[in-house]
């Protein structure tokens, strides 16, 4: 059970993952993007911890402070990791140092917490978690799953056709049940669900007898369950 300080801890953290993979376009995230468009990033982050700390607390100058904080080391953060080719390790290497960042900042803040009755009737920590988990599972292990195959994609780019993000459309709505029925306790959905995609993927990828294509494939899927299956595990630890 997650005790109350530490709701605003986790309210901090989904407020990173809202804004960094469903409020701001990915485009403003590439290389050689305009300083103005970096600018207006780092802000967007800034701004929501703004709000979010100012729910918890009353401290202005503190809040402020913060936020300001928060705002220029993800605008530096982005400014050096950003500059070449994205990488899992550079993905993950990057959200790590803003979670660190960000737990830094409600440390800052534990000494002077106020939590306000309202948000405190309103919040539950396992409610939270369940939330934060359904959006990890969504853009962010896409990506994940991205980049892993991201060495191979353009092979397959031109000599298969499929419908338009078919295999992005797969894959979230997979991730999304596989995170249920772990969610539920519900193992053997997981694995209905696996050997289903078994059936219908991967007998029409045999009788195409393209091997690249089957490893391809399974590769992609295998990193999508293997993503989601530990997303659920973690996210049912921290409720119990």
């Amino acid at each position: 059970m997650i005790e109350p300080p530490h709701i605003l801890l986790l309210v901090q953290l989904l407020g990173y993952i809202f804004a960094e993979f469903y409020l701001i376009p990915s485009m403003n995230k590439q290389p050689g993007t305009p300083l103005a468009v970096r600018v207006s990033t780092s802000l967007t982050h800034g701004l929501l911890q703004l709000f979010i700390l100012s729910c918890f607390s009353q401290l202005w100058t503190q809040i402020i402070g913060l936020s300001v904080i928060i705002t220029v080391c993800i605008y530096l953060i982005n400014w050096i990791l950003n500059t070449g080719k994205l990488t899992p390790w550079r993905f993950a290497f990057k959200h790590i140092i803003v979670a660190t960042l960000i737990a830094y900042c409600w440390y800052q803040m534990v000494p002077n917490y106020a939590l306000w009755h309202e948000f405190q009737s309103l919040l539950s920590s396992q409610l939270l978690l369940i939330i934060g988990g359904y959006l990890l599972v969504l853009a962010p292990a896409g990506i994940v799953v991205g980049l892993v195959l991201d060495k191979w994609d353009g092979v397959f780019q031109q000599s298969h056709q499929s419908l338009a993000n078919a295999g992005k459309s797969i894959g979230i709505l997979e991730r999304l049940l596989i995170l249920t029925f772990i969610l539920i306790g519900q193992w053997s959905g997981v694995g209905f669900l696996l050997a289903a995609k078994s059936i219908f993927r991967f007998g029409d990828l045999r009788q195409s007898k393209d091997r690249k294509m089957t490893e391809y494939v399974m590769l992609g899927s295998l990193t999508s369950f293997a993503t989601a299956i530990f997303i659920g595990i973690a996210v049912n630890a921290a409720i119990s």
